[in-house]
């Protein structure tokens, strides 16, 4: 008959193995984790940087069609003068 020393240390293996066995595929999960995390905030950064160059293109259209707009109308105002 194995004695209860025998028996609470084989458990305490085990649990000890488990526990290891556990952080060892949470390191490898977190560092995955980390290297998508680490991915997804390259492309949002990218992302940001051409939207904020697109914004800026289409400001700059916008206060260009508004001068243009602008100076129709002084030109129209001009010729409805007699």
């Amino acid at each position: 008959m194995p004695e209860p020393d025998d028996i609470v240390l084989r458990i305490l293996k085990t649990i000890q193995q488990d526990y290891a066995d556990f952080r060892k595929e949470f390191v490898e999960f977190r560092a995955e984790a980390n290297a998508r995390f680490d991915k997804m905030n390259e492309d949002f950064a990218a992302m940001q940087r051409l939207m904020t160059f697109h914004m800026g293109i289409t400001f700059q259209h916008k206060y260009q069609l508004e001068h243009i707009d602008a100076e129709i109308r002084a030109l129209k105002a001009a010729d409805s003068t007699p």
